[in-house]
This record gives structure tokens, sequence and C-alpha cells, in this order.
């Protein structure tokens, strides 16, 4: 059986030829993103008969199964050659990619009777540079204070907004830091790395919604075909879990 090294050495120059003009935004953080490529590539296999019946060609789950594991590889070479400030910015990032899809799913709900204020919502992109999820949080901060009593009235916490105002103050004094500590963290990968998750997200989007429509009979089946973004854990601020090195 290969390893995830293997995975990708066997793709290297299929995420060399990506385009840095065509990286997409995977949505969530990169570790879970993975693991929920390895959870459905387990659902393909599980549901082949009936996949192939309908015809799925499974020579693509395998490609998407190599792509998942050089996708784990290029995240480990990332987050281990990381310097500790490195890696406390990535765990940011992590936290505020999955605060920030955990708000606008609640804007998108709370305003949607307001087009006005839904249009607002959607304005709050997903994907860009390091700076523009740095002002998404604080703009979705923003419009969550300003529309307290439409968030409270579906139900949504409040806390998730302040903690969103407060992160984003905090991630961009770490990536002040950040930006003077770039020996170890080379843009080139950065780059790979973003790279060999657009080819996974592009294959396995096609395949969850090959699946969905191959099974759509069965509506139960059909919808564990998709990939979950996480639960949000209780959020701790960054000054409290490590201290970043003047």
């Amino acid at each position: 059986m290969s390893s995830s090294r293997d995975d990708f050495l066997a793709i290297k120059e299929e995420v060399n030829n990506v385009k840095t003009a065509d990286i997409i935004s995977i949505g969530m953080p990169h570790n879970h993103y993975v693991q929920e490529a390895m959870n459905m590539n387990r659902r393909f296999l599980e549901e082949r008969e009936r996949l192939e019946a309908g015809g799925m060609d499974f020579k693509k789950v395998d490609r998407e199964i190599l792509l998942a594991g050089a996708c784990r590889e290029l995240y480990s070479q990332k987050s281990t050659a990381s310097s500790p400030v490195m890696l406390l910015w990535n765990s940011a990032v992590d936290e505020a990619e999955a605060l920030l899809y955990d708000i606008k799913e609640a804007l998108h709900y709370a305003f949607r009777n307001r087009p006005d204020l839904l249009e607002k919502a959607v304005a709050l992109g997903d994907n860009g540079s390091n700076a523009d999820l740095i002002q998404y949080l604080n703009d979705a901060a923003t419009l969550g204070r300003n529309n307290a009593d439409l968030l409270t009235s579906a139900g949504y916490d409040m806390a998730n907004i302040e903690r969103a105002a407060v992160l984003s103050k905090d991630m961009a004094e770490l990536y002040a830091q950040v930006s003077f500590n770039r020996s170890s963290d080379s843009p080139e990968m950065t780059a790979n790395r973003d790279k060999a998750f657009t080819l996974l997200k592009t294959a396995l989007d096609e395949l969850c919604i090959q699946a969905r429509y191959i099974c759509r009979a069965d509506k139960k089946l059909a919808a564990s075909f998709t990939i979950h973004t996480p639960r949000k854990k209780p959020s701790k601020k960054i000054a409290e879990t490590e201290k970043v090195p003047a």
C-alpha cells in the first residue's frame, strides 16, 4: 500500500501544472477537508456496485484517493516545516475559516426576509488573500452586531460574533509577525498545498454530484455523498493558548 508521500510523488507534475490563478478555496480547514475526502472514499467503495451500475468510473475514484493522500502529505509538510509563529497563524486560520462559514450561514438564514441585508451577507467572501480573510471576519462581526436582533431571533449565539471581532484583530497582529518570519514557510510550499487541494476538490465535487444523482431515488443515501463542514468547537483566544514570540 502506498504512503501519502508516494501519492504526492505520483501526482507532483500534475500539481505543478495547476496555475496559481486557478487555485480555489475549499471553504474549510485543510486538515478537516482531507479527512472528509478520505471518509467519502469509503462511502464510494461501500456503494461501489450501485454507483458503477449508474455509470460512475471508479478509475476517477482511485485518482481521488491518490489526490487525498497527496494533499495529506503536503498539509503535513507545511505544518511540520512551520515556525512557532506560523503554527499559531495556521491554527488561527483554521478557526477563522470555520467561524466565518458558521456566521455566514447564520446571516443568510437570519436575513432571508431582508434582501438589503442579505446582499451584504453574500458580499462576505470565503476566498482571497490572508488580508481578505481578516477583513471578512471583522465585516461579519460588524454586520452581526448591527443586526443582533435578527440573529438572536434566529437562535444564533452572539458570542461567535464577538469572537470573530477579537480573532480578526489577533490575526492582524499575528500576520504582521508572520510576514517577517517566512524562512521555513515559503510561498511555494503554500502554493503547492493549495494547488493539490484544488485538484482534490474539483475531482471530489464531480464524484459527489454524480453519486447524488445516481442515488437520487434514495434521498438519505444521496445526502450521504456530501462533504460536511466541521462542527464549531468552543473557541479560545489565541493569547490564552500560546504566546506569540516577540
